[in-house]
């Protein structure tokens, strides 16, 4: 019995010698949160840094399809003209084959993307002298929080088409999508 009560005094006696023990957990709880939000946004940013290296050599390339789309009458009297219907059903159609969209433009299993991409602007540009700045602003989500602003300046050397798409992929931890605007520029240069 004379031992049990010692025993009791001396555990009872480290636990009142124990400083900080519960700070320190603490800490470790607020390291393992610090890390785990850190590691969400890498894997996010590591998500996003995807899509764009898939989504834009696609958007440059339905882009530059488009811009092959001229008028065949009128470049036999020597004059370049887009042939805008040609063009825009072209840059459709290499869209959704390369990134697997279905004939609504939902994205196909096997698609990196979440959700149909959204074309906020196509359009095919000639200016009257090359080479020539073409400066576009292009609003989107206009009068919300997620308000953006997509600036587009480029020198071009011929007719050229613009393209800028928005494309929606998932993300962890927000519990939705995030979208990316992501701009292309295709031009017919002389030489």
């Amino acid at each position: 019995m004379k031992q049990a009560r010692e025993g009791r005094r001396s555990a009872g006696s480290r636990l009142r010698n124990e400083k900080g023990g519960v700070a320190l957990l603490l800490l470790a709880l607020l390291a393992v949160v610090s890390l785990t939000l850190l590691w969400l946004a890498s894997v996010n940013w590591s998500k996003q840094t995807l899509a764009v290296d898939k989504a834009k050599p696609i958007l440059d390339l339905a882009t530059r399809a488009a811009s092959l789309d001229i008028d065949e009458e009128q470049l036999a009297e020597g004059k370049l003209l887009w042939n805008e219907a040609a063009g825009r059903a072209t840059f459709y159609e290499y869209l959704h084959r390369n990134l697997y969209l279905d004939g609504e433009g939902d994205p196909l299993p096997g698609s990196f993307l979440s959700a149909k991409p959204n074309v906020l602007a196509l359009e095919f540009v000639s200016a009257p002298a090359y080479p020539s700045t073409l400066h576009r602003q292009v609003p989107h989500y206009v009068g919300t929080k997620d308000a953006v602003l997509r600036t587009v300046d480029v020198t071009i050397h011929g007719p050229s088409v613009l393209a800028v798409v928005e494309f929606r992929i998932s993300s962890i931890g927000r519990g939705g999508e995030e979208g990316l605007l992501i701009s292309s520029v295709s031009s017919i240069r002389f030489r």
